[in-house]
């Protein structure tokens, strides 16, 4: 886990706060840190599956205009284009510092009360989608010898103590750490 005080020592350069579908920069974390961020001087891309939402509106009034929230579903290819696209034609002249792959989806818990849907959405969304943004970004990373973040949950590692049915790709983006 990175602290808040590690992101300090890097403000003014730029900063890409990408998102999956559910738990994206409209809510929870997500929102928190690119709020942290903006206030520390970071220009930050704040992608949004729905960036008309009640959190991506707050992010809009509550945030400089440093931020600027755009959407993104990381589970469709073209979306995530146009959010490089984006990218590429808001950045200013201090390159793109990092990418943040944040957010997922908690399905497929219990193998006898999930569906098969339940798990592909939750691959999809879990793993894919860090991977598909990462490997889009990929150009402008090392234009800027930027990095990536991938932040995950560890509710899939903890629940697994509880429930033996629990699957392993529930925390898939470890193996990206």
């Amino acid at each position: 886990m990175i602290s808040w005080s590690k992101f300090d020592k890097f403000a003014p350069y730029c900063f890409i706060k990408t998102s999956n579908r559910i738990a994206g920069c409209a809510r929870g974390i997500g929102n928190a840190l690119a709020k942290h961020l903006d206030k520390k001087g970071f220009h930050v891309f704040a992608s949004c599956r729905d960036p008309k939402s009640p959190g991506a509106e707050d992010l809009r009034k509550s945030c400089s205009s440093r931020l600027q929230v755009f959407q993104l579903d990381a589970t469709n290819d073209e979306s995530v284009q146009k959010a490089v696209q984006f990218v590429k034609d808001n950045l200013r002249t201090c390159g793109l510092w990092a990418i943040i792959n944040n957010a997922g989806i908690q399905r497929g818990f219990i193998l006898e009360l999930s569906s098969i849907q339940d798990f592909k959405d939750s691959l999809e969304v879990n793993a894919l989608g860090p991977a598909r943004v990462t490997k889009a970004f990929l150009p402008l990373l090392r234009e800027f010898r930027g990095r990536v973040i991938n932040m995950g949950s560890v509710v899939g590692q903890s629940l697994s103590e509880i429930n033996d049915n629990m699957l392993f790709f529930q925390s898939p983006i470890l193996p990206f750490l």
